[in-house]
C-alpha cells in the first residue's frame, strides 16, 4: 500500500532535523583534545578498539536519524494533516451506464445491477456530517443528470439509483464526462473558500465499441477517477440489427402482392460452434403469428440475413393506417435487442392523377394510344387492381391537382404552366410521389428547369435529346438493392427486358461514380445510359421518378411489351409506399418527424416501456398528431443493437480514452482506481472506503510509525548504555595493566 503524506511541509522539516545528529557527529570529530593525566589510558584503549567504536558510533547515528524521521512523519500524518486534504468535504460524482449493453445478464445478474450495487456501496462511505455530497448521472444517450448540483441527501440518491432501468440506446460517454465536469465546476463555484475533493465513479462494463465524440471538456478537475473492473468474459449474444418489409405499401383492395420481412441478425461473443440456431418469429399487434423461420450460424459468423414470408391479408392496422409487426428472436444474454418493429403503411386504394394533353391539344393526325391510355392500361385495366386513375388536363394542373392524390404522373410536362409546376412542387414537398416522362407530342425540353427544382441540390437534368441510328436494347440486369423500388421485379426482369428497345431518349443525370448524388439509376440501356432514375423521399418529400423516354411507340416499344405492366405497377406501388414510409430513428438519436406534427404520444402496443413522456432512448412507437389533434402516422424507435455487442474493451484502451476525455495528456501519470465487481459486499465496501477515504489508512500507518519511533528510542538508549559500560571496562582494564 503506497504511503500518502498528509502534511509534506512538516515532513520536510523533520527530514531537515535528521541532519542535526550528523552535524554533531562531524563537529565532535573536529574537537582539539586537551591532554590530562589519565588521558594516556583512554588513548591506549581507543587505539586498541578504534574499529569497534567507529561501528558503534555509526549504529547510534543511524538510530537517532531514524528516530527523528519517524517522529516527524508520524506526527505530520496523525495530527496536522494536509491543508486541502481528505479531512475536508468530499464530492462523489457517479456515472451509471444504463445503456442497452447494461441489460446483459450473466448468472442471473445484469450488468446494471452490479453498477448500482457498486455505486450504493461507495455512497455508504460518505460522511454527510463532514460535508460529503454526491451527484448522479445516467449515461444512456442522451446522458442525463438525475442529481446536479451535488446533494447531501444520500438516502434520496440511493433511492434514485435503485430505480434506474436499462434503456435501448448507446452509452453516451462524452455526454457523461461533460455533465460530470459540470458537476465539479458547480461544486467549486458554490464552495470557493474550501474546495472539496472531487471523485468520479464510472460504472460501466465498457463492452462493444466505445464511441468518442467531440467533447467540450478541457479538464475535469477530478482528484480521483474510479471505474468498475471491466470483465474479460466474452458472452454470446444475438440481436436484430435491421428489419424491413420487402414491400413498402399494402392495399386493402385489388391485387395483394406477396409480402416478406427481411431480417439481419448480429452475433457477438466467442462465435464458437456451428450448431447455434436462432428462430425468427413475426407477430402482429395482437400477438398473432404471421410467419416464422429458423436460421443456423456457421463457425465464426457474426452477421446473418434471412427473409421470412408472411400473409399480407392478415395484416391489421391501427388508427394511423399502419400495420405494426413485431420481429422477435429467442431470449438470450441481452433481451433488449431481441425485438424490433416494422411499420407497413396500408391504404384502401392508390389514387393516381395522370397529367396529359387533352384531345384537342394533341398532334393532329395521331391515331396511336395516347400516353395516358398506355398508363391506364398498365396500372388499372380493371377496377379490381387497387389503383384508381384520374386523367387530368396538363394545362390545368394548378387547379386539378388535389392533395388526396397519392401520385402524379406527368406525361406532358411541356404543357404545364408556371402555376401548375408550383402546385406540383407544393404537393411533392408534402409527400406526393411524382413521375415525369418526356413529352411525346413536343420537342421542347423547357420543362427541365422546373423538374430540376424538385431534385436534390446539386442534381440536374441535361434536357438534351439523343437520336441513335439504331434502337438500343435495355440492360440485362437491374439495380435492385434493398432500397430500390424495383426490387420486386428482379427475378423476372431479365426475360421481360429482352424484347424492349429504345429509339429516342433524353439525357438524364450522369451519376456514375458520384457518391454525393442522391439520385439513383433504376433502369439503363445496354450501353450504360440511364433510362429511369429516382430520388427517395427526403425531408418529408415524396418519391421522384424521371423517365428519359416518352411513353410513345416512336420513342420506345416498351408500352407494347410485357415489361411495361409489372414495371409501372412496381414503380407506383413502391414509390407511393416509400413516400408514406414510417419514419424511424435509433434510440438515443434525434427523431425526425414531418413538419405537420404538433405532438407525439407513445403507443403502448408492442412498446418496450410504458413511459408516458415518450423518451427517445426507449424503443417503441410514437403516434404523430397534427394541429387538429388527428393521428396521421407513426414513428418507430429501434434499439441500438450495435451497442449491445458483448465483446469487452481492454482496460488500457478504456483508461487511455478516459484520460483523453478528462483533459489529461499522454505525459500525465493518469491512473484509474479499479473496483472489483466480483468481490463480496464487505470486501467491496472496504475497497471503496480505502479509495474514498485514504485518511484512515494514513492514520493507521502514522500510529505504526510512532510505535516504531518508540522501539528505536528504546533500542538507542539500551545500546548507548551498553557501549558506555564496555568503554568504561576497557579503560579500567587498561589502567590495571
Amino acid at each position: 500500500m503506497p504511503f500518502t503524506l498528509l502534511h509534506p511541509g512538516l515532513f520536510a522539516f523533520g527530514i531537515a532535523c535528521v541532519s542535526i545528529p550528523i552535524i554533531l557527529h562531524l563537529l565532535k570529530r573536529k574537537r582539539r583534545p586537551i591532554p590530562w593525566a589519565a588521558m594516556r589510558f583512554l588513548e591506549q584503549a581507543y587505539r586498541k578498539r578504534r574499529r569497534r567504536m567507529t561501528i558503534e558510533q555509526l549504529i547510534m547515528l543511524a538510530l537517532r536519524c531514524a528516530l527523528i524521521m519517524l517522529i516527524a512523519a508520524g506526527i505530520g500524518a496523525l495530527m496536522l494533516g494536509k491543508p486541502n486534504a481528505q479531512h475536508g468535504p468530499s464530492v462523489l460524482t457517479i456515472v451509471i451506464d444504463n445503456s442497452i449493453g447494461s441489460a446483459l445478464s450473466i448468472d442471473g445478474q445484469t450488468s446494471l445491477d452490479a453498477h448500482k450495487q457498486a455505486a450504493i456501496e461507495l455512497l455508504n462511505t460518505l460522511d454527510t456530517a463532514k460535508g460529503d455530497r454526491a451527484s448522479l448521472i445516467v449515461g444512456a444517450k442522451p446522458a442525463r443528470a438525475l442529481v446536479l448540483p451535488a446533494s447531501s441527501d444520500i438516502g434520496e440518491i440511493k433511492r434514485l439509483i435503485s430505480g434506474i432501468e436499462p434503456t435501448d440506446s448507446m452509452f453516451d460517454l462524452t455526454g457523461s464526462i461533460n455533465l460530470a465536469a459540470q458537476a465539479a465546476a458547480t461544486t467549486d463555484a458554490q464552495r470557493s473558500n474550501a474546495q472539496p475533493n472531487h471523485r468520479l465513479l464510472i460504472a460501466t462494463d465498457a463492452r462493444g465499441d466505445l464511441h468518442e465524440t467531440e467533447s467540450n471538456t478541457l479538464t475535469s478537475g477530478f482528484d480521483q477517477i474510479l471505474a468498475s473492473r471491466i470483465p474479460s468474459q466474452a458472452v454470446n449474444n444475438v440481436g436484430i440489427q435491421t428489419s424491413s418489409a420487402m414491400r413498402s405499401l399494402v392495399t386493402r383492395t385489388g391485387i395483394i402482392l406477396p409480402m416478406s420481412i427481411r431480417v439481419e441478425l448480429l452475433r457477438s461473443g466467442e462465435l464458437i460452434g456451428d450448431n447455434q440456431s436462432s428462430t425468427i418469429t413475426i407477430t402482429d399487434s395482437q400477438s398473432n403469428t404471421l410467419g416464422t423461420r429458423m436460421v443456423h450460424w456457421a463457425e465464426g459468423q457474426s452477421q446473418l440475413d434471412a427473409v421470412v414470408p408472411i400473409d399480407p391479408q392478415q395484416l391489421r392496422t391501427n388508427n394511423a393506417q399502419t400495420a405494426l409487426l413485431n420481429v422477435q428472436i429467442d431470449d438470450d444474454a441481452n433481451e433488449r435487442d431481441n425485438q424490433r418493429l416494422v411499420g407497413i403503411p396500408t391504404i384502401e386504394t392508390i389514387r393516381v392523377g395522370v397529367l396529359d394533353r387533352s384531345q384537342d391539344q394533341g398532334t393532329p393526325g395521331r391515331k396511336a394510344f395516347s400516353p395516358a391510355l398506355w398508363m391506364k392500361s398498365a396500372l388499372a385495366p380493371t377496377e379490381t387492381m387497387g389503383i384508381e386513375i384520374e386523367i387530368l388536363d396538363a394545362s390545368r394542373a394548378s387547379s386539378l391537382l388535389s392533395p388526396r392524390l397519392d401520385a402524379a404522373i406527368v406525361l406532358a410536362p411541356a404543357a404545364i404552366s408556371e402555376s401548375g409546376w408550383r402546385r406540383l412542387a407544393e404537393l411533392h414537398a408534402s409527400g406526393m410521389m411524382v413521375l415525369i416522362a418526356q413529352d411525346a407530342q413536343s420537342e421542347s425540353t423547357n420543362w427541365v428547369e422546373h423538374a430540376n427544382s424538385l431534385l436534390p441540390i446539386g442534381d440536374r437534368l441535361t434536357g438534351l435529346i439523343d437520336d441513335p441510328d439504331n434502337p438500343t436494347p435495355l440492360s440485362s440486369s437491374i439495380a435492385a438493392d434493398n432500397d430500390s423500388i424495383l426490387a420486386g421485379l428482379q427475378s423476372e426482369y431479365t426475360d421481360l427486358a429482352k424484347p424492349v428497345t429504345v429509339s429516342r431518349r433524353m439525357r438524364l443525370l450522369d451519376t456514375t461514380g458520384t457518391d454525393s448524388s442522391q439520385t439513383r439509376t433504376l433502369l439503363s440501356l445496354s450501353t450504360g445510359e440511364p433510362i429511369i432514375q429516382h430520388t427517395l423521399p427526403q425531408d418529408d418529400q415524396g418519391t421522384l421518378v424521371i423517365f428519359a423516354i416518352a411513353i410513345d411507340l416512336e420513342w420506345t416499344n416498351l408500352p407494347a411489351r410485357g415489361l411495361f405492366v409489372p414495371l409501372m405497377q412496381e414503380l407506383i406501388r413502391e414509390g407511393v409506399g416509400k413516400s408514406a414510409t414510417t419514419p424511424w430513428a435509433i434510440a438515443g438519436t434525434q427523431n425526425r418527424t414531418p413538419p405537420w406534427v404538433a405532438s407525439t404520444q407513445r403507443l403502448n402496443s408492442l412498446s418496450t416501456a410504458d413511459s408516458p413522456d415518450a423518451r427517445t432512448n426507449i424503443a417503441g412507437v410514437l403516434t404523430l398528431i397534427d394541429q387538429q389533434g388527428a393521428t396521421r402516422g407513426v414513428s418507430i424507435i429501434h434499439p441500438d443493437t450495435d451497442s449491445a455487442k458483448t465483446n469487452p474493451t481492454d482496460e488500457q484502451t478504456f483508461s487511455s480514452l478516459i484520460a483523453k476525455m478528462t483533459g489529461h495528456t499522454s505525459n500525465d501519470s493518469f491512473k484509474i482506481t479499479w473496483l472489483d465487481n466480483n468481490s463480496s459486499s464487505s470486501d467491496q465496501a472496504s475497497n471503496a472506503d480505502a479509495s474514498i477515504n485514504p485518511t484512515n489508512n494514513d492514520n493507521s500507518l502514522a500510529l505504526w510509525m510512532l510505535l516504531g519511533a518508540c522501539v528505536i528510542a528504546l533500542i538507542e538508549t539500551t545500546l548507548s548504555k551498553l557501549f558506555s559500560v564496555k568503554l568504561g571496562r576497557s579503560v579500567i582494564e587498561e589502567a590495571r595493566a
